[in-house]
């Protein structure tokens, strides 16, 4: 089997397997309301009674609630994991390549490809405003830059997610469900003129890979 087909039956394969996700989420979230509605009941016969619900039981309810959300999210994330594409590296690459030229146009120094100068050279382009905040494309090349960084230094993985969102880029640590989205850190906030400090995003995410390895996840 060639490399397309074996592309193919990948797709193949993950598509069926979204089908059952989807099938599956449908049946989590149907569970979730049933629980809310009990819940919601519960407090409002207490209130009927004139009586309060006792903090043991609004903390339990709430306790339960969030894992039940924070179980759906994961699991509905988790099957939907993919290997990138020729098509998604081809895209990578021509990101890479435009930040390239952007750094060494504005800034004088080449991008190294995941080395941490890179993000002195990321924070020098946004500090410089040498992109325009409609520059979609080319802000998120700049996330494609920050994620290599990423990639690089905590031993992270470009995959795509694939959910009721659509395809998205993103970095992957250990188990499937442990994402980050570096695509789209820096454009988010630089389109809505909010402040970006690279290294602030950098720190983040170091943060949460410490918390992985420190719970043994990989």
């Amino acid at each position: 089997m060639d490399k397309r087909a074996e592309i193919e039956e990948l797709r193949r394969k993950n598509s069926q397997e979204r089908r059952k996700t989807r099938i599956r989420a449908a049946q989590r979230q149907g569970a979730f309301y049933a629980f809310t509605a009990v819940a919601l009941g519960g407090m409002y016969w207490y209130a009927q009674g004139d009586l309060t619900p006792t903090s043991e039981y609004t903390q339990r309810a709430s306790v339960v609630l969030e894992q039940a959300q924070k179980t759906m999210l994961r699991e509905e994330v988790q099957s939907a994991v993919e290997p990138l594409t020729e098509g998604d590296l081809r895209k990578l690459d021509r990101q890479r390549g435009l930040v390239d030229a952007l750094a060494r146009r504005h800034v004088g120094f080449p991008m190294t490809g995941g080395a941490v100068d890179d993000l002195r050279v990321l924070q020098e382009l946004i500090d410089n405003r040498a992109l325009a905040v409609d520059q979609t494309f080319e802000l998120q090349s700049l996330g494609v830059v920050l994620g290599d960084v990423l990639a690089e230094q905590f031993d992270l993985e470009w995959v795509i997610v694939d959910d009721r969102y659509g395809r998205s880029r993103a970095l992957q640590y250990g188990s499937r469900d442990d994402v980050f989205f570096p695509v789209t850190m820096i454009s988010k906030r630089y389109e809505k003129n909010i402040p970006v400090d690279i290294e602030e995003l950098y720190r983040k995410v170091e943060s949460e890979v410490a918390k992985l390895r420190r719970s043994g996840r990989g």
